[in-house]
């Protein structure tokens, strides 16, 4: 948009970027615990204060950071 614009104001006589295009990407296939998964998760900090934390993660799809950033 910039290099366009310095175009249109005479700045510079072509836009070097106008031939790039932009790479492909493929998608990431996402999959879903299973029931075995999602109780081993919930189990593993067992009675440990973050506990919570762990069921927190799980219902909302909260990412650690996003956690973290509630303390």
């Amino acid at each position: 948009m910039a290099l366009r614009q310095a175009v249109l104001w005479g700045v510079i006589p072509s836009n070097p970027a106008s031939m790039a295009r932009a790479p492909r990407t493929r998608p990431k296939e996402m999959t879903a615990w299973n029931q075995e998964e999602t109780r081993r998760f919930l189990d593993h900090p067992g009675n440990h204060r973050i506990a919570p934390l762990f069921t927190l993660a799980l219902v909302t799809g909260m990412r650690r950071g996003e956690i973290l950033a509630l303390a």
